[in-house]
């Protein structure tokens, strides 16, 4: 079982019966980095490195998205907000953006999108 709770991830439970009462015993607790999204304007330099990393392309639409490996990001064209948590981020072309490890959140495209993409 993995579970996210409050900045860190739960691994293990185990559950112990005990005179009739259960016991929660967290065996392997991992705590997550930050989870939140970076976005700034990419440098003459992240575009060089980006140009030749594969490129993804998104017509106008809204869909769930989990990240098992961070993403860096290069947007040429488009318009996107992404909604985490209670929080949301907007971006478009020219901006370089980190999505972490870990992250689930909500991609609202709302115009075409062209990026170059990389996963650590």
């Amino acid at each position: 079982m993995q579970k996210a709770v409050q900045g860190f991830t739960i691994m293990k439970i185990q559950v112990l019966l005990k005179r009739g009462i259960y016991f929660f015993v967290f065996l392997q607790i991992k705590k997550q980095g930050n989870m939140d999204i970076l976005v700034r304007k990419a440098t003459d330099r992240d575009i060089a490195a980006m140009k030749s990393k594969p490129v993804w392309t998104c017509e106008v639409s809204q869909f769930d998205w989990h990240y098992d490996s961070e993403e860096t990001c290069l947007l040429v064209e488009g318009e996107v907000s992404v909604s985490y948590g209670s929080k949301s981020v907007s971006f478009g072309a020219g901006d370089l953006v980190v999505f972490p490890q870990g992250l689930s959140c909500v991609w609202n495209v709302k115009k075409p999108v062209r990026k170059h993409y990389m996963f650590k």
